[in-house]
């Protein structure tokens, strides 16, 4: 991945531009436009449709994808990482996400399920990836993912008992 860093009154910037399949085709690599490298994103689609507005303190406004399609997303795509420890940092947001930010967890919970309706096909793969994972996983996969907590709330039977919400 190629990120482009900027200095923004002294707070430091990564962007990383995206492609979906629309626009890359079957190619799953990154593909280059006037000199900027956009990576690949399969599932992109599902991001662009769903997202939260905000405005910072500097009253700016933006986007960001929204907490349930964020886990959403991460569910379709942990699978194809090709480095362990990027599928247990994907993982451990996915837990993050769902359970350690009060009431934006609650609701994140609540709309993926929602999302269901919307792309049964495609929960059916997160479902399969999340049990597939969970079902191989060796206790040395489970160490690591609970490593990913620097407070130390992560532990296996809470990420199975959320995982249960969706499986």
């Amino acid at each position: 991945t190629q990120a482009y860093v900027k200095d923004i009154d002294g707070f430091e910037l990564e962007v990383e531009f995206l492609t979906s399949s629309n626009f890359r085709g079957d190619k799953n690599k990154n593909v280059e436009i006037a000199g900027v490298i956009a990576q690949p994103l399969r599932y992109l689609e599902l991001s662009l449709q769903n997202f939260i507005e905000f405005t910072t303190q500097s009253n700016n406004t933006g986007f960001v994808v929204s907490p349930e399609t964020w886990i959403f997303h991460k569910g379709l795509t942990f699978i194809k990482r090709f480095s362990d420890s990027k599928i247990y940092k994907d993982l451990y947001g996915i837990w993050y996400v769902a359970t350690q930010l009060g009431k934006f967890s609650d609701k994140a919970i609540i709309e993926v399920k929602d999302l269901v309706k919307q792309h049964s096909k495609w929960f059916k793969r997160f479902q399969k990836n999340i049990f597939e994972w969970t079902d191989k996983a060796t206790p040395l996969d489970w160490t690591r993912l609970e490593s990913q907590d620097p407070y130390g709330k992560l532990h296996k039977v809470n990420f199975m008992y959320l995982m249960k919400k969706w499986l």
